[in-house]
């Protein structure tokens, strides 16, 4: 890790001491990797340190004035579902009713008057880096906002308490919320909105694929490979919408935790989709059975 000199100095500075300075054309900084990698297999011994980093982020940005609104928030997801059409239904049949329905069930439930600040939005495994068991540090705040700080803890708890069987890991919940509450405790109301904060967690990253799914030419080149363009993993038989999208009523909550799950939203599982020369040459490789692990948007 570097030290706190070796962070001041960051990003590097010109001559004239502007660290953002114009290169090809665009603004550029100058700086160092992060060190450290994500983890592949989130395990219980992860979440709570990302808890814990969530939090402290959560609280380190309660000074900064500027704001910028969720894009990608609840306001955005009708109008994101409405450009999606009924081409959900191409992916599997019913599949734009089920989602609209839930929507509407989702924001009408939405809670306001919750605390709120600058939130990452977007913290899933492939944006914390670990180097020797402890976090290094958060990358890739391109959909960070203000919006609700419960609403950031939502999006980790479906990103890294599902396994690769689409079961929810109640101790991996635990975890993530006791690392949190450790920094920041939640208030009674935060607690009690999770459920379906989480259901709109859910819809958001749902919507995102469905929409890229549909409008990404069958030719399009993806470095990293036909499994990102796969809504399969995200619509199987176990997971339901999203792979994430769970009824969870208030009694299955306590303030360490999800206690219970009840059944998730079923969906049958989405063909495969690779790009046409793979399709051509007889490649196209099968779906992964895993849950998405990126935040592609």
């Amino acid at each position: 890790p570097l030290s706190a000199a070796e962070t001041e100095a960051l990003p590097v500075r010109a001559c004239d001491g502007a660290n953002l300075n114009p290169l090809a054309g665009r603004i550029a900084a100058i700086t160092t990797f992060l060190p450290g990698v994500w983890p592949r297999r989130p395990t219980v011994a992860h979440c709570g340190p990302l808890g814990a980093a969530m939090a402290r982020m959560h609280l380190a940005g309660e000074d900064y004035a500027p704001t910028r609104a969720n894009a990608l928030g609840p306001q955005g997801w009708p109008p994101l579902l409405a450009r999606c059409g009924d081409s959900g239904d191409a992916v599997r049949p019913g599949l734009t009713g089920e989602v609209r329905t839930a929507l509407d069930a989702t924001l009408a439930a939405w809670p306001g008057a919750l605390p709120r600040g600058h939130i990452h939005a977007d913290l899933f495994p492939d944006n914390v880096f670990f180097l020797d068991h402890a976090i290094s540090g958060l990358i890739d705040f391109y959909f960070a906002a203000t919006d609700l700080y419960a609403y950031d803890i939502a999006v980790c708890l479906n990103a890294w308490c599902f396994e690769p069987d689409f079961s929810f890991n109640i101790t991996k919940s635990r975890a993530l919320l006791r690392g949190y509450q450790a920094v920041r405790p939640l208030s009674a109301a935060e607690t009690e909105a999770l459920p379906v904060l989480c259901r709109g967690a859910a819809i958001r990253f749902l919507l995102t694929r469905l929409y890229d799914w549909i409008n990404t030419p069958d030719d399009a080149l993806d470095a990293q490979g036909p499994a990102r363009l796969l809504l399969a993993p995200a619509l199987s038989p176990a997971g339901g919408i999203g792979g994430r999208l769970w009824r969870l009523s208030r009694a299955d909550w306590s303030r360490s935790g999800p206690m219970a799950a009840a059944s998730p939203i079923r969906a049958p599982a989405a063909g495969r989709r690779c790009c046409a020369s793979a399709r051509r040459n007889g490649k196209c490789p099968a779906p992964s059975a895993r849950p998405p692990t990126t935040a592609w948007n």
